[in-house]
């Protein structure tokens, strides 16, 4: 499911696109909502579940922060090198 902003933008940026082709192999059904009943940690929130023969297996919550870069709920944060030398403002 794919929450907020990030649903809002989704198609136009093709994410659903880039999920399918990197889950590929695997069936996958993606669900735009842009206006989740509950809040959520970041306006640009992801939640992955996988299932086997009908029953969740697992689940996984991303977050985009901006810039190409994501938090996954649960897991240490990993600080990529930066790819461009002017990356900000300041």
């Amino acid at each position: 499911m794919i929450y907020g902003s990030l649903a809002k933008t989704g198609k136009g940026h093709m994410t659903d696109k880039a999920i399918i082709k990197a889950l590929s192999p695997f069936p996958t059904e993606i669900e735009f909502v842009p206006h989740a009943d509950f809040i959520l940690p970041h306006p640009n929130t992801i939640d992955f579940f996988a299932y086997k023969d009908g029953r969740q297996t697992t689940s996984m919550r991303a977050v985009s922060i901006g810039g190409g870069d994501i938090v996954i709920e649960g897991r240490e944060e990993m600080l990529a090198p930066d790819v461009y030398r002017e990356n900000s403002f300041v």
